[in-house]
């Protein structure tokens, strides 16, 4: 067996595979016979032959009392009942119940564990069945006997196998117990791997985006630290490209793909590392309008990996680099592209759904076909919207799972799909929703593609202002993501929008305007002529879609006093201001968190102001002002704007409940008295005063002052 190992590693398998075969009739010891096997399988895998002959290491398994079957339905049957098992064990167990166990002692249990930690990593290239077995029978193996070291694999995998299942918690602890068992050791053969696994499934993913993602920067570290380049370099990889794939600034991605063209230039040639760090330098060529500068010229070996990983011969490799091909082309707006190469992925690994690699081609996958959708034929679109319907539910079970990480995607397709069903209303709040979303969770990619996405819709429709708003809010996205060339193309874009229409969102208010505004609204005494025009005022000024006014009753308690048809509100916000007497503004997240409110989650409204209107300190009124598309409304600049017209707005609430109350005063006084607005007609008249005039002083619509006048000589009180 050593000099097999020997061979091996100076370049002859072939000679070391003989000294195998000839160590396997030196013995008939069981445990002896298990050990000549396992290096059989092991082999391969040491340079880099995940798709070996798996056939002696599961001859080895069945030797140590490991059933297993001998027919696609068997494994099929067998994996179904050994996950069964599994998940039955593990059901209200705490990670320190398994923890706290005594360490694997058991030689057979131990030697199967070893064997099946070395097998497990090729599993990705074998039928689903294949890996849940094993996995599940290890991971079963360790809480029968307690865990070693290599129990980390088959627990990483195990959780892999439950995430797809949706069995988040299962899979939440599998993961936990994997990076438990390599995290209080030294760098081993199996901490790269165990961590590398589990950055690639769904639980880490539902702590952070941080943690996935500095897991597998971890296992570059484990693997280099133990002299094992190929692995580092496997993790390298994948590290760059969950870099790109979670909106990390491309520039920094660009550094780390400058880094591997340095490496290479210094370690020799490596052609599969090479043709996907290509890969990754084109797409940050197309984004960015520059790659790196450093790639050297295309080897022949390389030229032929790239034609295999691009027609899917590369299985789980194909699968990574392909997906980051696809979002590129989706985020290019090169959708014909983006369908080939969704579908090549599709057929070469199916999607499961507690992979971050599946859930990030279904997001794009669902993307390419709305955006393809209005322009095949209606047969196509039947098949398609059915695979809509399976890419949305798999999108929204990781958003469950996970929302910081998935939630924008599941949004912004379901965005799409309500567009090309009409629904514009619908539409509108899930693009703002998913813009909020993507921005609350630092996906600045993730935002800016929900906000070009609502841009253009609203430029179909025919609403450039809104359009641009979108738009800019777009351009700023991608511009901190460092996409140079979707800044170039939006700047094309709203340059052509703002030729068409050039309102856009409100431009600051000038003084000429603030003083007209004021002007009206001076012009009115009387509440059911004030309160509306103040209204129309405010939603005119601000910019806003909709807005209310309400007026405080004796109670204290809010009532809706405009518009006439009282409209859906929402009572977090309206209530906060009134008991705080504080401003709230922002998007519906942002207040949400100060006032939660159903309306907010139902409705999404971009832009929110929710204010209170004074006059010497007391409440005169509180204005709700909103606008369910162009977000950032109502930022401090613009507050500060409109606060003069508030100031005046409590000024002439205020007159208008005296002069309310005067007119009612007016109306119980016995001398002669005529109350007058500023348009010089009578409003309001005491007895007295009708006495004199009789009926030519109607409370509404007034008389003209000269009339009464000639009628009231020496009797006429001018109350200003």
């Amino acid at each position: 067996m050593r000099a097999a190992e020997a061979e091996h590693v100076a370049g002859y398998p072939d000679r070391a595979l003989r000294l195998l075969d000839k160590a396997m009739v030196r013995t008939n010891v069981d445990l002896s016979r298990v050990e000549v096997l396992a290096l059989h399988a092991n082999l391969p895998r040491l340079g880099g032959d995940w798709d070996a002959d798996a056939e002696p290491g599961i001859r080895a398994l069945r030797l140590l009392g490991i059933d297993l079957p001998t027919t696609t339905d068997g494994w099929r049957a067998a994996a179904d009942a050994a996950l069964g098992t599994l998940r039955h064990r593990l059901a209200g167990v705490r990670l320190s119940d398994l923890t706290g166990r005594p360490p694997m002692t058991d030689r057979p249990a131990l030697a199967a564990t070893n064997l099946i930690a070395t097998l497990l990593p090729a599993a990705r290239v074998r039928p689903p069945d294949w890996l849940t077995l094993l996995a599940a029978r290890a991971a079963t193996l360790a809480l029968d006997h307690g865990a070693t070291v290599s129990s980390s694999i088959p627990f990483a995998f195990a959780g892999l196998v439950l995430a797809d299942q949706r069995e988040h918690e299962a899979a939440t602890l599998c993961m936990d117990m994997a990076l438990h068992l390599v995290g209080g050791v030294p760098a081993t053969q199996y901490a790269a791997q165990a961590k590398a696994v589990v950055a690639l499934s769904l639980p880490p993913w539902r702590r952070s985006v941080q943690f996935a993602v500095g897991l597998l920067r971890e296992a570059y570290a484990d693997a280099l630290e133990r002299g094992d380049q190929q692995f580092a370099k496997a993790n390298w990889m994948l590290y760059q490209m969950h870099l790109f794939a979670t909106g990390t600034h491309l520039d920094a991605v660009a550094e780390e793909t400058r880094a591997v063209w340095e490496f290479l230039a210094q370690q020799g040639e490596d052609p599969i590392v090479a043709m996907s760090n290509r890969a990754m330098d084109d797409i940050l060529a197309g984004l960015r309008g520059r790659g790196t500068g450093l790639a050297p010229p295309e080897s022949p070996r390389e030229a032929q990996l790239a034609r295999a990983c691009r027609g899917g011969a590369l299985g789980h490799a194909s699968s990574v680099i392909l997906t980051r091909m696809l979002a590129a082309a989706v985020l290019l707006g090169d959708y014909p592209r983006a369908l080939e190469l969704a579908e090549t992925i599709e057929a070469v690994e199916p999607y499961g759904r507690g992979r971050f690699t599946a859930a990030d081609r279904s997001f794009y996958h669902a993307l390419t076909l709305t955006q393809c959708f209005e322009s095949v034929p209606p047969e196509q679109r039947r098949a398609w919207s059915a695979k809509l319907d399976e890419l949305q539910a798999a999108l929204d079970d990781w958003a469950g799972a996970a929302p910081a990480a998935f939630g924008y995607r599941a949004l912004l397709v379901s965005a799409e799909r309500t567009r090309l069903a009409g629904n514009v209303d619908q539409a509108v709040g899930q693009y703002s929703r998913a813009i909020a979303a993507a921005r609350e969770h630092g996906f600045p990619h993730g935002e800016g593609m929900a906000a070009e996405l609502g841009g253009r819709y609203a430029a179909a429709r025919g609403i450039p202002d809104a359009a641009v708003a979108y738009l800019r809010r777009a351009r700023t996205c991608y511009e901190q993501w460092g996409a140079g060339t979707k800044v170039e193309e939006l700047d094309r874009l709203i340059a052509g929008l703002s030729a068409q229409e050039p309102a856009q969102a409100p431009e600051p208010l000038d003084l000429l305007t603030t003083l007209h505004a004021i002007e009206t609204i001076s012009a009115h005494l009387r509440l059911d002529e004030l309160l509306p025009t103040l209204l129309t005022l405010l939603v005119q000024q601000a910019g806003a879609e909709r807005g209310a006014l309400l007026l405080p009753g004796p109670d204290g308690q809010l009532r809706q006093a405009a518009p006439a048809e009282p409209v859906p509100l929402p009572d977090g916000p309206v209530g906060y201001v009134r008991d705080t007497g504080r401003t709230v503004a922002g998007d519906y997240l942002d207040v949400g968190k100060l006032a939660p409110d159903p309306y907010l989650d139902r409705h999404a409204p971009a832009s929110l102001l929710c204010t209170p209107i004074r006059y010497a300190g007391e409440l005169m009124a509180v204005v709700y002002l909103e606008h369910r598309q162009v977000a950032e409304l109502f930022g401090e600049l613009a507050r500060h704007q409109l606060q003069a017209l508030f100031t005046h707005a409590g000024i002439a609430l205020h007159n208008a409940g005296t002069y309310e109350l005067l007119a009612a005063t007016v109306r119980e006084l016995p001398v002669p008295v005529l109350v007058l607005d500023l348009d010089r007609k009578v409003r309001a008249a005491s007895p007295g005063a009708i006495g004199r005039l009789g009926d030519q002083i109607p409370d509404d619509p007034g008389t003209p002052l000269y009339d009464a006048r000639q009628r009231l000589i020496g009797h006429l009180i001018v109350v200003p």
